[in-house]
């Protein structure tokens, strides 16, 4: 229907859903294309969704037989950075709309990742339980980085090491040792702050494996030379949607430097907040509920998706949560004890200048006569 300029505003709503839901602010190319161009106004290029991947039977995700799956990730994408009151979207691409999109993209992520447990290769997203629902928003919940709880980033990069230490001979570690000694170094500091969970006499050849695969990039200034964990995350994730082309949380113990002294700390740093929690905060654990709840939207659209019930089941699920922090105070001892330490020392600078002042003018006048 052609709508006069003046009831232009009423089109979106006469569209039907299937339409409606093909575009976004973000997307930047045809919907139906296998590798979607978007951006949140980024300052450099757009980036790239590749739709090709591989299923747990073997399968890609562009193969006829899970077009209905392939269909439902992408309008699953598309409706997310929409309001939950409407089908409008948010003018807001850099902040809501942009945490809105990652947060679909690490949902589509955690069961592609998990598609052998779930069989969506063989049921769609139809099959998923609202145990399944609940399992995924349990395993989210459990820890406060997403690099661990949907990508098991950790355990997946310590096996990696390995497995690259195993490939790798021992006369080539040995040369690359020789060539760059910094690898040996390892810092108290590191070895305090290490989560990676591999023996200390280890590090330096895993160090001389990434290095000898181009896993450093350059140089930055606070934390010396990092593995590029982006890379590392294509070859751990291929899987993944979302995943293989984002940075993950850098593990200290595989860095190094060539300035040791820009890289050692004389103390360990002092928390500067109470909270210590290991468990997702409920703000950002109800964002994540809200999200997967928007699965209910593909009812709309028409195309196969988890039970209503199934939703609504996994919609009143809450976990044991992370609490609200707060920023530690100074005792209040030391506050007054510095603040009379200060007060002290302007006083006796400023007793000092009145002394010094008439010698300094003497000085001066005598220069000049």
């Amino acid at each position: 229907m052609l709508l006069p300029p003046e009831l232009a505003f009423l089109e979106p709503l006469l569209r039907s859903p299937r339409e409606e839901y093909k575009s976004a602010a973000w997307l930047l190319n045809d919907f139906d294309s296998p590798v979607w161009q978007y951006s949140f106004e980024y300052k450099k290029s757009p980036k790239e969704l590749d739709w090709n991947v591989t299923m747990s039977d073997g399968s890609s995700l562009l193969a006829k037989k899970n077009q209905a799956t392939l269909e439902g990730f992408k309008y699953f994408l598309t409706s997310s950075t929409r309001n939950d009151s409407d089908s409008g979207e948010s003018n807001d691409l850099k902040g809501q709309q942009s945490r809105q999109f990652w947060r679909a993209c690490h949902i589509i992520d955690f069961l592609l990742l998990n598609d052998a447990r779930y069989k969506i290769s063989k049921y769609g997203l139809a099959g998923l339980t609202g145990g399944n629902l609940i399992e995924l928003l349990d395993t989210l919940s459990k820890d406060t980085s997403i690099s661990e709880s949907v990508y098991n980033w950790t355990p997946k990069l310590r096996e990696y090491c390995y497995d690259l230490l195993k490939e790798t001979s021992e006369s080539e570690i040995l040369a690359t040792l020789k060539e760059r000694p910094q690898l040996l170094i390892l810092t108290n500091e590191q070895k305090d702050e290490d989560a990676l969970g591999i023996p200390f006499d280890l590090i330096p050849p895993i160090r001389a494996c990434l290095y000898m695969n181009g896993m450093y990039g350059s140089p930055q200034v606070d934390y010396g030379y990092q593995p590029n964990t982006i890379g590392l995350s294509q070859i751990l994730y291929p899987q993944c949607l979302w995943g293989k082309n984002q940075s993950k949380t850098a593990h200290g113990i595989l860095g190094f430097n060539d300035d040791v002294s820009m890289f050692m700390r004389e103390y360990p740093g002092v928390p500067a907040h109470t909270a210590a929690n290991s468990l997702m905060r409920d703000q950002t654990y109800f964002a994540y509920r809200s999200s997967l709840y928007n699965l209910g939207t593909l009812h709309e659209i028409g195309l196969p998706a988890p039970k209503i019930t199934g939703l609504v089941e996994a919609d009143a699920y809450t976990p044991k949560l992370g609490t609200k922090g707060r920023f530690r105070t100074v005792p209040s001892d030391t506050v007054f004890t510095s603040l009379r330490h200060a007060i002290e020392f302007h006083i006796d600078m400023a007793l000092r200048s009145s002394r010094l002042l008439p010698s300094c003018t003497g000085v001066s006048k005598a220069r000049h006569r």
